[in-house]
């Protein structure tokens, strides 16, 4: 297989207020354990709103280019006051990532069947959802990590509350059993992660009525063909795009009768899933397996009747130690006990809040529901942020209002 390259990281409808910083000498190859880092610096020189676009082509055959938009407003305030609510703890965003290889049909039904013992928790505790469903099979680069396979027929892209959940569910958890990329490489980690990062998940904000629109916006796609973005409710953006909500809890549920065959470690994507809701909101992230268990000595499961239906997943289990997820036997007769223990899981609260600006430590003044914190909290200087003590004083609860205010320090380029 050859080399992820980054061949060039160009910048599109800029002002000069806009800089590169420390990239490096291109083309580069990437990997999950050697990314490529560069840095990019807003020297504003008036008061106006300012935007563009930073486009990164690679060597990749069907997502060649991929576009972030930024943007920046000058000020000459030297204060700054973040103001946040802390969330409901009921909303939720789950993705299934289901094994479609040719042993999977009958694992598939159950999971359907149980799905009710999942979404019941979340009728009882009035939920707002969103439910999608993803293969692991990342060989095939038109369905890695696309919901319902990227197939525009299955509808919807994903579940959100209402009457028609459990017939949705049982629609979309039926992938079939014949992907011959699944049965290549099964690999649950790379799908998610695939699932959850951009180009899918991008939303660019970008007006348009048909997938050509974005097609042709060279500031988007560089070229027409290959394009990441398709026309989704109205602007362009990725396949999974409004997918995953930044402040609601997320859940991963990998079923699988194999071991995974991701390309990193389990570390390298526990170190990702924790990313994405903020390395310390630890309780807002759990990843969850239904896989096999070792009950033979041979690292394999078996039926009631002694046949052999799936290999220890050892690298799942350990991610799910790690995460303080739920793990459950794809050779138990029925999924309804782990299942319901996933929809039982308590839906968190968050603990870490990243600053709008960067702030100076020695003046920051903390605030809940109009109270000043003089304990309970920390500010974590790597990632700009506050980090409340989930036992501490000042805890915020759902609903509540945090007013964070402090002096800025100002960037340099």
């Amino acid at each position: 297989m050859a080399a992820f390259s980054i061949i060039e990281i160009k910048m599109q409808g800029c002002s000069p207020e806009f800089k590169r910083k420390n990239v490096p000498p291109l083309p580069k190859d990437l990997t999950s354990l050697a990314p490529v880092c560069f840095e990019l610096v807003y020297a504003p020189q008036d008061l106006t709103a300012d935007e563009c676009v930073v486009q990164i082509s690679s060597n990749d055959q069907t997502s060649p280019f991929m576009s972030i938009g930024i943007k920046g407003k000058g000020t000459y305030e030297t204060e700054q006051t973040d103001i946040f609510k802390q969330v409901s703890g009921q909303t939720v965003d789950v993705l299934f990532v289901i094994d479609d290889s040719g042993s999977m049909c009958d694992e598939q039904e159950k999971m359907a069947e149980n799905f009710q013992s999942f979404i019941q928790h979340s009728e009882v505790w009035n939920n707002d959802y969103h439910i999608g469903v993803v293969s692991t099979n990342v060989v095939d680069e038109h369905i890695r990590g696309k919901l319902n396979l990227g197939d525009a027929r299955r509808t919807p892209r994903f579940i959100t509350k209402g009457p028609n959940a459990q017939s949705q569910f049982e629609r979309l958890v039926n992938l079939g059993c014949d992907s011959s990329g699944s049965g290549q490489q099964e690999a649950g980690f790379q799908a998610a992660q695939a699932a959850l990062t951009a180009p899918l998940i991008t939303e660019t904000g970008v007006a348009c009525s048909s997938d050509n629109d974005c097609k042709n916006n060279t500031s988007l796609c560089g070229k027409p063909t290959n394009c990441p973005y398709s026309c989704l409710d109205g602007t362009c953006g990725g396949w999974n795009k409004g997918f995953m909500r930044p402040d609601a809890q997320l859940e991963i549920v990998v079923m699988s009768d194999e071991e995974d065959q991701s390309n990193g470690t389990p570390d390298f994507y526990i170190d990702f899933f924790k990313s994405l809701k903020g390395y310390y909101n630890s309780n807002m992230m759990h990843f969850n397996a239904i896989v096999g268990e070792d009950t033979t000595g041979q690292g394999t499961c078996t039926s009631p009747d002694g046949q052999t239906l799936a290999g220890d997943g050892k690298r799942y289990k350990y991610v799910v130690e790690e995460t303080d997820g739920k793990f459950g036997s794809i050779c138990d007769p029925d999924f309804d006990v782990v299942m319901n223990e996933i929809g039982a899981v308590a839906f968190g609260l968050k603990v870490q809040f990243y600053l709008s600006r960067l702030a100076d430590p020695s003046a920051i003044d903390v605030r809940v529901k109009g109270v000043e914190c003089k304990t309970g909290w920390q500010y974590d200087v790597a990632s700009n942020s506050v980090i409340f003590d989930e036992e501490g004083p000042c805890m915020p609860q759902p609903g509540d209002e945090i007013r964070i205010h402090y002096e800025t320090l100002c960037l340099k380029s």
